[in-house]
């Protein structure tokens, strides 16, 4: 099999073979089509589009000098089929404690941010794995089956997180726990962390007599005034559930359960940034929620992840398991696992309890809520349930015990129903809807959306000038251009449309016909 240097070395000066010049013709229309789609930029997000609306048929990846490449799922040397071996080396990690080789990537990775020169920008995913010292320490580590962002999610995923830029870029966030610990790398290298901002990746830390410590962290600022006893460290993992009630949830834990419930019902495939279109939500992706961030740094102390704290607390509801590419996802356990509890008293009486004339105001303050929930369109009776607004109004004066259908079945049933198939919805909503149009028979799904057909695609020769079909940003306004992310809502769940197809027949073709050979 050649390599990258001789397949190009083999390719003519002064034409395109014919499958160059059918992947040529697609690339251009999809760079061409950005500007039509209002894609920031003008740029289409070919890497992205593969990973997430082709994630059964071709993995993509990123080489050391940020070079996308392309596979087959399933060929030779395609990481998702050593899945098992991912698997196998986070499970052989401590869970106590880090090894040195793992010690030395993560410093390698705080001193790349603490020598950051680009000011507020911040480094990207791809800029950090460049870096010389980060490659030998990863190269020491980590198998070709585990990525460096899998491991940074996995491993120090309190400490340094990977989001998305407006472009679609994965870029590293330095959560407030690890400010301190690359603001002192700073100072060892003899900058002053709180006039830094040429070299912080992110917001630096205000000066060192005004600040405050990270919660949980145990650090003391030098020259802070007051000068009094330094925090206590956090609590150890086992110190800290043990403290926690056995036969309870406190109030922090119950905001926190209620807003990962919310969150895993209402996540759809692509939502996250979870490759390959994943049926589930990342750990990774539910982490870096910003609500479920808050709480989770509110209630847990630095010692504790989340996933420890779900699987000691809340296992019975929330399932997390590793999917085949070696990730965590968590999901809901079935159903009957995660109903509504079943009555610990008589409903009927507790109900029976309440004004038969009239709705108290606590009543009304929830009548109000579900009903503005369920204005525009059926909302799942454990979506609704679940709310932390409806929860919090419902408490105030009916027990858990008493399940939210029966309260709205009996008491404002001449508005709101349940159905048969667990959805709530206004009365007044279902009456004034219209019988929707008729549809087209839909399209039929295929693993990787649909079977190949590329007779649609031009063929030709010639390096001609992609000339006007090159979008410009600034033909587009700034206020109207859509996000990567809102691109990607915009397509069909279950097919690819035309567009998609035929840029997909092409780059499987290449790939398939033309890059392997003698």
């Amino acid at each position: 099999m050649r390599s990258v240097d001789d397949f190009f070395a083999s390719l003519p000066a002064e034409e395109f073979e014919d499958y160059e010049a059918e992947l040529r013709e697609v690339l251009i229309n999809a760079a061409a089509k950005a500007k039509d789609l209002d894609l920031i930029g003008g740029k289409f997000p070919l890497q992205q589009w593969i990973d997430r609306r082709l994630g059964g048929e071709l993995h993509s990846t990123v080489d050391d000098q940020s070079r996308c490449e392309i596979a087959l799922i399933g060929a030779a040397g395609d990481p998702n089929s050593e899945s098992d071996e991912a698997a196998a080396f986070f499970q052989g990690l401590s869970d106590e404690s880090f090894s040195t080789e793992e010690e030395n990537l993560r410093d390698s990775i705080f001193d790349f941010l603490a020598g950051w020169q680009k000011g507020m920008q911040k480094a990207k995913l791809s800029e950090l794995s460049a870096d010389a010292r980060v490659q030998t320490c990863v190269r020491a580590l980590l198998p070709a089956s585990v990525s460096l962002a899998d491991w940074m999610e996995r491993r120090i995923g309190g400490e340094i997180e990977i989001h998305q830029d407006e472009s679609g870029n994965d870029v590293i966030h330095v959560t407030p726990e690890a400010v301190k610990i690359v603001a002192e790398k700073m100072k060892s290298r003899g900058a002053a962390p709180g006039n830094s901002a040429q070299q912080f990746p992110f917001p630096p830390p205000p000066p060192a007599g005004h600040t405050v410590p990270p919660k949980g962290t145990g650090f003391t600022a030098k020259g802070a005034k007051g000068g009094g006893k330094p925090p206590p460290p956090p609590l150890s993992k086992e110190a800290f559930l043990q403290s926690l009630p056995a036969d309870e949830l406190t109030g922090d834990e119950v905001a926190l359960r209620e807003a990962l419930l919310y969150w895993i019902e209402t996540w759809r495939p692509g939502s996250g940034k979870g490759k390959g279109g994943s049926a589930a939500p990342l750990v990774s992706d539910v982490a870096v929620n910003p609500q479920i961030l808050k709480l989770r740094q509110k209630l847990l102390p630095t010692t504790v992840t989340l996933q420890e704290w779900v699987e000691a607390r809340i296992g019975g509801e929330i399932e997390i398991r590793s999917n085949q590419k070696g990730h965590l996802e968590m999901l809901l356990r079935s159903p009957a696992e995660g109903a509504e509890p079943e009555p610990a008293q008589d409903a009927s009486a507790i109900l029976d309890e309440l004004p038969q004339d009239a709705l108290t105001e606590e009543e009304l303050e929830l009548r109000e809520k579900v009903l503005e929930l369920v204005s525009s369109s059926p909302m799942p009776l454990r979506h609704v349930s679940h709310t932390p607004k409806v929860l919090t109004l419902k408490r105030k004066f009916l027990p858990d015990e008493v399940p939210l259908r029966d309260w709205i079945d009996r008491r404002i049933g001449a508005e709101v129903e349940v159905t048969e198939d667990e959805q709530v919805r206004s009365r007044n909503a279902a009456e004034e809807e219209e019988p929707p149009p008729e549809e087209s028979p839909p399209r039929t799904p295929h693993p990787g959306f649909r079977s190949p057909d590329s007779g649609n695609m031009a063929k030709g020769k010639g390096k001609g000038k992609p000339g006007k079909a090159k979008a410009q940003n600034g033909d587009i306004p700034q206020d109207h251009q859509r996000t990567t992310e809102s691109f990607f809502q915009s397509l069909p769940v279950e097919y690819l449309t035309d567009g998609e197809e035929e840029l997909r027949d092409a780059i499987l073709t290449f790939i398939t016909e033309h890059w392997t050979g003698e």
